[in-house]
Parts: structure tokens; sequence; C-alpha cells
């Protein structure tokens, strides 16, 4: 970007902040804003905070009091923080078992990802931060605030506060946390957040919280002073060891309360609820499976659902088909079930290119609907993937071989499950069975009438242990024996 792009960007985000920043100013204190001699008249700060444009579009500005931090007794890692903008929450990049940072005031995702990059990476909180500065463009840093803690040892943090974010503007560092903010009412905010957090008793989402009500002030971010709020968004966010990188994470909140509303009230209602009812947490992320060969027996992916609340809850999974037909094509495993308090189950979704046949981009959805949860009770999951190839001769739905076969089983090796495929030309009394390499029969399949045709059956070889299998199937005068690795 040449010098001049970058000083016209920066004089109108200066430009920006100053007007909101100038109208916002508390009652009984008589700002100026930077660049002007012009003090802040009463009238102008009592009037009626400008909620819908003027107010959502103040990112640049910053957003404000926040805190990271970790417990290392349990290995989780947490945020939490409020804004006098929407959707606070994006300030918080987490990654399970290493640690977090903050990437606020006029950070946008350009430094989000990088960030994340550098926590992957294993960068000291410090080392993180000092290249998160480094790498900014020339004259940008002084605009940004960062915090970043880990796990290391007791625990290690790291903040910084550039220069040119508005006042009051600091931070505050401890082993195990960082606290950071901006456009504030004064010190007095962080120090309180501090003091709740370190003197609040329970779990970590529970001192995050206390935290967060510690800087429950009127006006603790002062755009929001003619709202009556400290804030117009909060959040609270807990990442376990075994959380999935992109979430769902173990525990979070995340509100945008209305014009006059308290959110940081907001989400302790929320908190105080999830003890005793259910809370559902889903990825959210798109399936992208790509292109797929139309005589590719099936392909699965799994995706993870939690319940982060303190009740159980009954969960329906459907399939919305949208552009794929037949139904048989694509499934849901299990589409129905009971998650008690704290537990988590993958889901298994599995799309079959040979029942589809016809080339081409599909799109369907995955609908999760919780029957008991509070907040969010509904989520979708869009499936997209292309099909491309010719079938192969017959193996066409409904087809009937010449003769009888027995497919090798796909895939191979596997884990813990496989599919084994076969086909008859007449009706014919089948048995399919696997058996070990001493000749001991392991599993039973099939063993009954089965109809004319090409057929597939699953075997689950979760309770083996791993090596070499055989499946072998008897069907009239017909018998034919393969080999199946099972690799845990």
């Amino acid at each position: 970007m040449r010098t001049l792009e970058i000083l016209v960007i920066l004089v109108a985000l200066s430009t920006l902040c100053n007007a909101q920043w100038a109208t916002q100013t508390p009652v009984g204190q008589s700002r100026t804003s930077p660049g002007s001699s012009r003090s802040v008249s009463q009238n102008a700060r009592s009037a009626r905070y400008d909620w819908d444009r003027q107010l959502r579009d103040a990112g640049p500005c910053g957003d404000t009091f926040s805190i990271a931090a970790v417990d290392t007794a349990t290995r989780e890692i947490g945020s939490a923080g409020a804004s006098c903008i929407e959707d606070v929450i994006w300030i918080s990049s987490p990654l399970p078992n290493k640690g977090i940072v903050h990437t606020q005031a006029s950070s946008d995702e350009r430094q989000r990802n990088y960030a994340r990059q550098l926590l992957n990476m294993g960068r000291s909180p410090q080392g993180l931060i000092d290249s998160l500065v480094a790498y900014d463009t020339p004259g940008y840093a002084p605009y940004f605030q960062y915090g970043a803690v880990d796990l290391v040892g007791g625990g290690r943090s790291a903040a910084y506060t550039g220069t040119l974010c508005y006042n009051w503007k600091g931070h505050l560092t401890g082993p195990t946390y960082a606290i950071q903010g901006n456009i504030l009412s004064g010190a007095q905010i962080l120090d309180s957040m501090k003091a709740r957090f370190l003197n609040s008793t329970g779990t970590l989402a529970e001192r995050l919280m206390g935290s967060l009500m510690g800087a429950k002030v009127r006006g603790a971010d002062t755009r929001c002073w003619n709202a009556g709020t400290s804030s117009i968004s909060a959040f609270v966010r807990v990442v376990r060891p075994d959380d999935p990188p992109g979430g769902p994470y173990f525990f979070e909140l995340n509100v945008d309360s209305m014009y006059g509303r308290e959110p940081i009230d907001s989400l302790q209602t929320l908190f105080t609820q999830m003890k005793t009812q259910a809370f559902l947490r889903v990825d959210a992320n798109t399936i992208d499976f790509g292109r797929t060969d139309v005589n590719v027996p099936y392909r699965d992916t799994t995706f993870v659902i939690r319940n982060a609340g303190g009740a159980a809850d009954s969960i329906y999974i459907w399939i919305d088909y949208i552009t794929v037909s037949p139904d048989s094509a694509a499934t849901i495993s299990p589409s129905a079930l009971l998650l008690k308090p704290g537990e988590s189950r993958a889901l298994t979704f599995r799309i079959r290119p040979r029942l589809i046949t016809q080339n081409g981009y599909y799109t369907m959805g995955i609908m999760i609907d919780s029957r008991f949860g509070i907040g969010k009770t509904h989520f979708e999951k869009a499936i997209l993937f292309e099909i491309r190839g010719t079938l192969a001769v017959g193996e066409e739905p409904g087809a009937v071989p010449e003769e009888f076969v027995l497919g090798q089983n796909y895939p191979n090796p596997f884990n813990p499950s496989t599919t084994i495929r076969y086909g008859l030309p007449n009706r014919s009394h089948v048995m399919l069975t696997v058996f070990n390499t001493l000749g001991q029969q392991v599993a039973e399949l099939v063993n009954g009438e089965i109809e004319a045709g090409y057929h597939e059956v699953q075997f689950d070889g979760a309770s083996l242990s791993s090596g070499v299998y055989f499946y072998r199937i008897r069907a009239g005068d017909f018998a034919a024996t393969k080999r199946l690795l099972l690799l845990r």
C-alpha cells in the first residue's frame, strides 16, 4: 500500500472515531476530542444514542474491555469481553490446549488470522505480540491492541496497547490473564475486572463472568453512556483441551442487547440458566466434500455437537435434500439422541455417489434441533459436493449381475467400519462371515435369502484389535474370500 493511501485511511478512521468519541462523552465530564479545542456540550451529550447506523459502524474505533485467561490445572482456556459495537466475540481466537489471543481496537481479520497462525506455531505471548506489531502495516500499529495468554509452565501472558488507541486505554497482566481495554471511562474498569477475576471462586467460566460483572458500569465504554449501559454486546467463552480447534467449544455465550438493556446482565441471566437447563453447541462450518467419483461407494464426514448446559437435551437431526435424489443417497447417523449435561457426540454424515449417478454440483443441508435447550435451538450445516465420472457398466441402480460377485471392501484399510459389496445373478441363500487369521469366526454379516442384484453390508470392527481379517461369501454353489485390514 502506498504512503498516501495509508494516510488517507488513517485520516478517515480518525475522523469517524473523533466524531463518535466526542458525542458519546459521559455526562459530568468535559473532554475535548483529539485535534479540536471545542468541548462537548451537555445538550449534545444527552442526545439520544445513534443506534442504527453510527454505532454499528464503529468497529474501526475499537472493541473495548476484555480478559483472556487460562486455568493451568484444568488446561482450560477462556475469554470474556464487552463493547459498544455488536458481536464483540470476534476478538477472541482460542487454540485448545495451547493458548488464546485477543485482537482488538482497530484490528481486523488480517491480524486475527496471523495471530492464530502464530499461536499454532507455539510462539510465546510476548513473541506473538512482537510479531503482530512488526507485521502491522507501518503507521498502523499504534491503533491496535492485543492480549495473549498460554498454558506453558504456570501460564504466560503479554499485552500491547497502541499509543493512538482512544483514552482511556491500557492493559493489566498476570501469569494466567491479560486484561485490556480502550475508549474506557477510566482505569477503574480494568482494575475492577482484575479484582473480580482474582477474588472469584469456582470454574474458569465463573471467574470470567465475575470479571465481566466488575465492568458493568454505565459508560464503561464511553460510547454507551447515553444508552445507559456499559456496552451493547458481551460474551464468555471457555475451551477445553479436547475441543475441536474450530469449535464447538465447551462453553460459549454471546449476547447483543437492544438499546437501553445491559448486555452483561443478559449474559449473567443466561449463565445462571445454563446451570439448570440444556444449552446446545454445534460446529456451524460448511462441509465441502469437493469432487467425488461417481463409482465411489460412499464418503463419510463427522462433526461434533455438545450440550454445555446443566440438564439433558433431546436432539433431532434431519436432512434437507434440496437438489439430491434419491433420499437414500445421503444419510445422517444418529438421527436422534439424548445428550447429558457436558456430553458431546460425533454425528456421521454419508453420501453415496453411486445412487446419485448424475454428474453435477449438489447442495443439501443438515438440520439440528434442540428440544429442551435455551438460547439458539436450531442449527443448520450446509453440505456441498460435486459428482463426476461414468458409472461402471453393470453397476447402475437396480442392475443384476450376470454372475456372482464379491467386491473388495471400501475403505481398506479401515477404522472401525467398512462396506462390503456383493452381487447375485438370482435369488440365493447368502452367508457372509468374517474370520481372523486363526480361522475363528468373528462376525456374521448375512445369513438368509437375498434377492438378485447388487447389495452392500456394513462391517463394524470396533470390538476387534488391529490386524488382518478375511470375509467369505457362500451363495448357492458360489464361494469367495477376500482380505481386509483393520488399523487403529
